[in-house]
């Protein structure tokens, strides 16, 4: 271990398969609960029973109010069977909406993680993030403006080429200020093909710009689907059960089961990188940005 240094042990477990490296998180777990605090856990190859361990710990100390769930394991069942059986057995994870009250930034980061890494067509993934930062802040204004929650499902509904032009001619039709509009109005121009003087006719369209956007709004098909798909019943259109500003403030019991067998290696990479972007913004967004309070003490002083 003297090859990693001193500082590196807290931080890593190494044990073969058996070892007892989740036993010794669990007794990790056990020091935050002794002081009535919380903790987060996020288990990359998740098994149901880390769930149950931890509930009966969060018990003991009679704080299983605070347990939360997001369960991402299906155990191989299929959707459209649970669908069509009409199944209402009691559900095995809390609902959970990243994008509820979050920030633009925070929106296009967070979708910008869900993208596949190290693949071709780095220019098309890169104009992609463009396309993205206009959808998400013309959404979360309009969401903002008219008392809406923004969600996955949403933003999956306006990232069609329709669906940015209606936004765009909403925005004019409500006079929304120019600085909200700018950004929607500077993609739909920079679209090959597109004439911003048609916006309002989609039937007069060229075959062109609908290809070009595809080519963008592609990058995002494949987590898009999974998401509102696969785990449709996790990410909600709504507030969802869990805010995790409130779980991180208050500490609450947090756990993320995301399964390695269920899903691909892309799909597990991007749950973790969602949930760890959004822990992340949140920490970011406490800092705060204010910088009232060094003036009359260091700024004043220089001037």
């Amino acid at each position: 271990m003297a090859e990693y240094g001193r500082s590196d042990p807290p931080y890593n477990v190494f044990a073969t398969t058996g070892g007892g490296k989740t036993e010794t998180i669990f007794a990790w777990a056990i020091n935050p609960l002794c002081w009535a605090r919380g903790f987060t856990l996020v288990d990359g190859k998740a098994q149901n029973d880390t769930a149950r361990t931890i509930w009966y710990l969060a018990r003991r100390f009679g704080r299983e109010d605070d347990v939360e769930v997001i369960n991402f394991m299906n155990g191989g069942k299929s959707r459209s069977e649970i669908i069509l059986s009409g199944e209402k057995t009691r559900p095995q994870s809390n609902t959970w909406n990243p994008f509820c009250y979050s920030t633009e930034a925070f929106t296009a980061e967070t979708m910008q993680s869900m993208l596949p890494q190290n693949v071709q067509g780095g220019e098309w993934q890169s104009r992609a993030i463009a396309m993205n930062k206009a959808l998400v802040f013309g959404t979360k204004f309009w969401c903002v403006r008219e008392g809406k929650t923004m969600s996955l499902q949403m933003l999956r509904e306006h990232m069609t080429l329709e669906g940015m032009a209606k936004l765009y001619c909403r925005g004019l039709d409500d006079q929304w200020p120019e600085e909200a509009i700018a950004p929607l109005r500077n993609y739909l121009q920079d679209v090959p093909g597109f004439d911003l003087s048609l916006v309002r006719t989609p039937s007069a369209w060229t075959e062109e710009p609908r290809k070009q956007h595809a080519y963008l709004s592609g990058q995002f098909s494949e987590t898009f689907s999974t998401f509102t798909e696969a785990f449709g019943d996790i990410f909600a259109e709504d507030s969802g059960d869990i805010d995790i500003r409130d779980s991180i403030h208050s500490d609450r019991i947090l756990m993320v089961m995301i399964p390695a067998l269920d899903t691909s290696a892309h799909t597990t990479s991007a749950l973790g990188r969602m949930f760890i972007t959004q822990k992340s913004m949140i920490l970011a967004r406490d800092l705060g940005y204010r910088s009232k309070e060094l003036i009359p003490m260091h700024w004043k002083s220089k001037i």
